[in-house]
């Protein structure tokens, strides 16, 4: 399992590989990857008193 924030287009200069080499390392792991988008607001920037938890 692999999770970034990074999006995809920046993988290339992140990876840091040349170009050969990160192209097939993204191959391998983008052939059956499953590519969940979250959308919506963020949790984390929703104001709510410090310490609490948000409702489910």
């Amino acid at each position: 399992m692999v999770t970034s924030l990074l999006l995809m287009e920046h993988w290339h200069a992140w990876i840091g590989a040349p170009a050969m080499m990160a192209d097939a390392m993204l191959d391998r792991m983008l052939q059956q990857a499953h590519r969940p988008v979250l959308e919506g607001e963020s949790l984390r920037t929703s104001e709510r008193p410090s310490g609490a938890l948000p409702s489910p």
